[in-house]
């Protein structure tokens, strides 16, 4: 009897899980050269099935440990050596070409991703420690030109001022603290999104403890069934035994489609996330794990927090910094006494608003021609 489409796939991915520990327990490439036959003759999409090997096979070592890479140029699997010398200098052994590959996929499970949890929940610690002298020169300059793109009045000397102690001395105030707090707002809302493109919309994010230094996110399962969770499924498409490893760009190896992540994770390709990648470059699979999507959001917040001064002294330069330091052209009128009279412009700090406060700049900028000619000074026109 001819068998049916899903019994050749149950052998084929039986077969698959074998061929996996032949080579993991160090078998001979034969074997593993038997082993894809059998794939072909169990009637299975051998390519497909073969292509998850060779991602597989990525994660074992061969007999003389070293590791194994994918040459980008001619996609052979070629050894890597353990000491992690760059690709650059290591030559594929089957095009002669230096090997253009990454190193092998990190594995995200509960052994290699830091968890910490508060009432049985996942949680993050988000407790800014450190303040404005975190933010580089670099940074410093960028943050005046928003200043200066809010007010073109502001001088080079003005903008200097624009600086850590200027900001730490500003919030130190307690009627400006909120300023801090809108920083941290801003930035716990893009920990918020990145959750919601993560773990999709049934998660929420809150924060505890006596300060609000835990990230909580709430509507996640259970973490001691996140194992679980990390293990494969099928392609809602077209029914393929998918494995983690097969859909590191979120396509089914087989129908092509876009694979939903395993038990309703959603697929990152079209999310706010969609093309991420880790700090050391690893991408953020489409249909990451729960283990990978934490340890992404992990790092994610760790920036957030990272970056909370700098948002904050980028809210002050483009809301506060120009009231204090820019100014605006005033007109004056100077009454003579002949009785003639003329106007005069004079920059005024922003921050000289009200009648008292310019009368009293005015009277100060005009002392010697007051006290000289006797003129009676008054504002004109106010810009």
């Amino acid at each position: 009897m001819e068998p049916t489409k899903a019994s050749r796939e149950e052998r084929g991915v039986q077969l698959l899980k074998q061929l996996e520990l032949t080579y993991q327990n160090g078998d001979s490439m034969d074997n593993v050269t038997d082993a894809l036959t059998d794939l072909a003759h169990a009637g299975v999409t051998a390519e497909s099935l073969a292509r998850s090997l060779r991602s597989a096979m990525i994660h074992f070592q061969e007999e003389d440990g070293t590791e194994l890479v994918e040459c980008a140029l001619c996609d052979k699997l070629v050894p890597f050596k353990e000491t992690y010398s760059p690709a650059d200098e290591a030559i594929c052994a089957e095009c002669n070409e230096e090997v253009a590959a990454a190193t092998p996929p990190s594995i995200f499970n509960t052994s290699t991703v830091e968890l910490d949890q508060r009432d049985g929940k996942p949680c993050l610690n988000v407790k800014v420690r450190h303040g404005f002298d975190s933010i580089t020169q670099e940074q410093w300059a960028e943050i005046r030109a928003v200043a200066y793109d809010q007010d073109a009045t502001l001088t080079f000397d003005a903008l200097q001022k624009l600086n850590a102690d200027w900001c730490e001395e500003f919030i130190a105030t307690g009627e400006n603290y909120h300023v801090w707090h809108d920083a941290c707002a801003m930035n716990f809302e893009q920990a918020e999104q990145d959750a919601l493109a993560l773990f999709g919309k049934g998660v929420k994010c809150a924060l505890d403890g006596r300060s609000g230094g835990w990230l909580v996110v709430e509507g996640l399962p259970d973490v001691g069934e996140w194992d679980d969770l990390s293990a494969g499924d099928d392609c809602r498409s077209c029914g393929t035994k998918i494995i983690d490893l097969d859909v590191r760009k979120g396509e089914c190896i087989d129908c092509g489609e876009p694979v939903k992540a395993q038990h309703d994770l959603p697929n990152l390709r079209d999310s706010a996330v969609g093309g991420a990648q880790f700090k050391d470059g690893t991408p953020l699979s489409d249909t990451a794990n729960i283990w990978e999507r934490w340890a992404f959001f992990t790092e994610a917040c760790a920036g957030y927090v990272a970056d909370v001064p700098r948002t904050c002294a980028d809210i002050l330069a483009a809301n506060i910094f120009p009231a204090e330091y820019g100014t605006r052209p005033v007109e004056f009128l100077r009454a003579w006494p002949d009785k003639t009279w003329d106007t005069y412009t004079v920059d005024v700090p922003n921050k000289v608003k009200d009648h008292d406060a310019l009368a009293a700049f005015y009277l100060a900028f005009f002392e010697t021609e007051v006290k000289a000619s006797g003129i009676i000074v008054s504002v004109y026109k106010d810009n």
